[in-house]
């Protein structure tokens, strides 16, 4: 079921981005993180 919401909200993002041609980070990050449970990746030195 989260994987259905998060598909909804990337399609989201997408037509937002689209329309408004914002940064996709800032809006597909939460949704990849929080909604779809994908761990960010640690930053390397």
């Amino acid at each position: 079921m989260l994987w259905l919401i998060g598909y909804i909200l990337a399609v989201g993002i997408g037509i937002s981005l689209g329309l408004l041609g914002g940064g996709g980070s800032v809006l597909a990050l939460p949704v990849l993180v929080y909604v779809m449970g994908v761990e960010p990746k640690p930053r390397s030195p």
